[in-house]
């Protein structure tokens, strides 16, 4: 029952450090989608990028989906899921400071953005929970997904607060904001220490 699942939540969460970790991690790194909405309008209307731009802007970032989703798996399954968790944490970092970094005369910055929004858009997802399975016996794995779930709930203020900061100051604040987030997130995920094999691990 959901009052079962709910009992069930704190005592994973305290025997499980390193599920704590990962949940932190992953909320963190999800700060940097405070930037995401602003990108375009910041290119077109700071940077001076036309509008037959946001049409390169997604290619690129299709481009960066599609092309990195093999590496994060491999990532994964060679050198291990922390190792892969800490490398999709340096690009989502990399997506605001880049655009930081932008000028009118840089606008071109842009396309990397985007292409490094692509990059992280299912790798983070993809990385954080094969980490997240990893971490738990096969017995403890569904109550981890859920519980995982539940606690990435506060991710979804990400947006307003986005929206509320680019009303009152600027797109750059808002940038900074994330980057500083992210970067919070990537202390995180580099504090994640690989653990032995678990039993069950690498079973359907």
């Amino acid at each position: 029952s959901f009052r079962d699942y709910l009992r069930l939540t704190v005592p994973m969460l305290r025997r499980s450090p390193q599920l704590r970790a990962l949940i932190l991690t992953r909320i963190l790194l999800d700060g940097a989608g405070l930037a995401a909405p602003f990108y375009v309008l910041f290119a077109q209307r700071d940077l001076g990028a036309p509008l037959e731009m946001a049409g390169i802007y997604t290619i690129a970032q299709n481009a960066g989906r599609v092309l990195t989703g093999p590496l994060w798996g491999w990532l994964s399954d060679r050198i291990g899921p922390i190792s892969a968790v800490k490398s999709v944490a340096v690009c989502v970092v990399a997506a605001p400071a880049v655009a930081l970094a932008a000028t009118p005369d840089r606008a071109w910055l842009m396309i990397a953005v985007f292409a490094l929004m692509g990059a992280v858009m299912d790798g983070v997802w993809m990385v954080i929970s094969t980490a997240l399975l990893a971490s738990v016996p096969a017995k403890d794995r569904p109550l981890a997904v859920g519980v995982s779930s539940v606690c990435q709930a506060p991710s979804a203020m990400y947006g307003p607060i986005g929206g509320a900061l680019a009303g009152i100051t600027s797109y750059r604040v808002v940038f900074c904001v994330a980057s500083c987030v992210a970067l919070a997130g990537a202390a995180s995920a580099f504090r994640l220490r690989s653990g032995p094999r678990i039993a069950g691990e690498g079973e359907s």
